[in-house]
């Protein structure tokens, strides 16, 4: 009679891996209280500056703290952020003096909950990483090398920071921060998907994060269906996957679909918000040599249309000109808000056509990329 025996792992070695857990949380540790350190610094330094954007999104918040909801529905800006930020204000009362200080510490409790998001993707591209290594050698004989896993955490969360900081910022009141908190959150389930783990709820959360990604910007609409492509290839069975990717689909649309429907209502015509079709419209439909990125001097009007280019369309709300060098602009009801254009741009420049024009899209680009250098 013969007893199979299971081999039993050296203590020194159960020794060693805790060591390098016990190494690795410390590593982290410090990781991220330079990072949150960092941000909260910057944040800080930023705490009175305000952006035009940022106006609008506070005058929201605003309107949303004293009850009036139905301001959340805007053509141009998306709720998530200004109802976030309405709750907060409602909570602290922050007088005028103070709404723009509030709004930064907002900002920097979602760059916080960006940097936890970030984790959960950086962690299973990790996983990921080290299953890969783990398999055996090929049969050429090649070596297979890799960065150790501190230079590895210590090179995402550096990319992380510069990303946050420098690109996104910590200085603009906007949603920007919580759109990136959202899409790195979705990367991380796709990358847990791909890890094997491709239980039902993973989809859930997916379509969830994908409907409340769009809630915080527009973009993340039409973004929703390339992160559920790739959901649906990323699983190891198709079936499953396949049907994973329908239930993450149908979530995303109950998640995003009432915005949508009031939304579209309240313009009168299927919309899922105007925001790319109007900076479309201004930035490359219009481009014309003679324009300069906010620049009024030029020949496209970034904050005033009253149809006068020809080819864009009929202004259906224009203001009215009262008066011309100074220009002496009015315009009254229905909206509102501390500079009234700028709070709703969707209905001042109802009428607006998008029409493509390749020297426009060229312009665009190469402006874009210039930013990437100031």
């Amino acid at each position: 009679m013969s007893v199979a025996c299971l081999p039993i792992p050296h203590s020194g070695l159960i020794e060693r891996d805790r060591l390098a857990v016990r190494q690795e949380t410390r590593l982290l540790a410090v990781i991220w209280t330079a990072v949150l350190g960092l941000g909260l610094v910057r944040t800080w330094a930023s705490r009175y500056t305000v952006n035009a954007d940022g106006i609008s999104y506070m005058d929201m918040a605003i309107a949303i703290a004293e009850g009036r909801w139905a301001e959340a529905i805007n053509g141009y800006w998306s709720p998530a952020y200004p109802v976030l930020l309405g709750c907060v204000f409602r909570v602290l009362h922050p007088s005028p003096a103070y709404e723009a200080a509030v709004a930064h510490g907002v900002n920097f409790i979602i760059f916080a909950l960006a940097c936890a998001s970030f984790h959960l993707l950086w962690s299973e591209l990790m996983r990921i990483r080290d299953a890969t290594v783990r398999l055996p050698p090929r049969p050429t004989g090649e070596a297979t090398t890799s960065l150790p896993r501190w230079a590895l955490w210590t090179l995402g969360y550096g990319l992380f920071a510069w990303a946050s900081m420098e690109l996104v910022t910590l200085a603009r009141v906007g949603p920007d921060l919580l759109l990136t908190a959202f899409t790195y959150l979705a990367a991380g389930l796709i990358a847990r998907l791909r890890g094997g783990d491709d239980r039902r709820r993973i989809y859930i959360l997916l379509g969830l994060v994908l409907g409340l990604g769009y809630l915080a910007k527009t973009p993340m609409f039409p973004l929703a269906g390339v992160f559920v492509v790739i959901a649906g290839l990323a699983g190891r069975s198709r079936r499953r996957s396949l049907a994973g990717a329908a239930l993450a689909m149908l979530i995303f649309c109950m998640v995003a679909g009432p915005f949508v429907a009031v939304l579209s209502l309240q313009k009168g015509r299927p919309t899922i918000g105007d925001s790319g079709r109007i900076n479309y419209a201004l930035h490359v439909s219009a481009y014309d040599p003679a324009y300069k990125w906010h620049d009024l001097e030029g020949a496209n009007p970034l904050f005033g249309w009253h149809g006068e280019i020809v080819g864009l369309g009929t202004a259906v709300h224009p203001k009215r000109v009262l008066h011309d060098g100074p220009i002496v602009e009015e315009f009254d009801a229905p909206v509102g808000g501390s500079y009234p254009f700028w709070y709703d741009p969707s209905w001042w420049y109802e009428g607006l056509q998008a029409k493509g024009n390749p020297r426009g899209q060229l312009a665009a680009v190469i402006n874009s990329a210039a930013a990437m250098d100031d």
